[in-house]
């Protein structure tokens, strides 16, 4: 009967995958990402590790849910768009055990629930850290994302990482660092040229700043300057 219950439990989660994969390929999410979740949730499978597979499951469910729920908004609650970066980050911490650590904090001044900002603009540059910026040459990565008001009507997203630095990763990749994804930070930057063409020009913007210490390359800053809008869900 326990042996029958397992089986059971075991067909509904890989079901359930499946369902997964198709929403998450509807939501033209990164073919990679979506593989290597899918390859570690069945490696939990394979292990009997059933609480990891829900809790894999249950993060990655809320990725491909938001992705495909906001891919036609323009604003959502602050709150959400945080929920949605633990659940995104949370996924990539057991993908790359040890990896890495993160940090989400929103200053007081920000209400989370009442604030509104556009969807997924700052998933692919965390993406783009843990990606590029945590290599071998860094023991542990360590990932900030701050949400902080810049005016009336702005919010500011800083993302900092601690890893090998824009230059560096170039060189080991043999790419552009704000190229290399036309479909994550290429995006992103597209949306904010539209968001100046339509409403105030140079006020949405990007900034990065490369850090150093002693000389070195110590990681990098990217300041996203956002519109904000105010409201209730809904």
């Amino acid at each position: 009967m326990a042996k029958r219950k397992k089986q059971l439990e075991k067909s509904q989660i890989e079901k359930k995958i499946v369902e997964l994969e198709m929403q998450a390929l509807q939501a033209q999410m990164n073919p990679h990402f979506i593989f290597n979740c899918v390859s570690g949730i069945q490696y939990y499978i394979l292990a009997n590790k059933q609480e990891e597979v829900m809790d894999y499951l249950s993060d990655f469910s809320r990725v491909v849910r938001e992705s495909l729920a906001n891919a036609t908004l323009q604003m959502i609650p602050l709150e959400q768009e945080i929920y949605f970066l633990h659940s995104y980050l949370r996924l990539e911490q057991m993908r790359f055990p040890d990896k890495f650590e993160y940090e989400i904090i929103c200053h007081s001044r920000l209400e989370a629930g009442f604030v509104r900002n556009p969807p997924m603009l700052v998933q692919p540059y965390a993406e783009n850290a843990i990606r590029h910026g945590f290599g071998p040459m860094i023991p542990k990565g360590h990932l900030s994302i701050v949400f902080e008001k810049a005016g009336e009507d702005m919010l500011k997203c800083t993302i900092t990482d601690n890893g090998i630095g824009r230059e560096k990763a170039r060189n080991n990749e043999g790419i552009s660092f704000t190229d290399d994804r036309p479909h994550s930070t290429g995006i992103t930057s597209t949306r904010l040229r539209h968001f100046n063409i339509s409403k105030s020009p140079s006020k949405f913007k990007i900034v990065y700043t490369d850090l150093s210490e002693n000389g070195q390359a110590s990681g990098l800053m990217v300041e996203l300057f956002l519109p904000m809008g105010t409201g209730s869900r809904g």
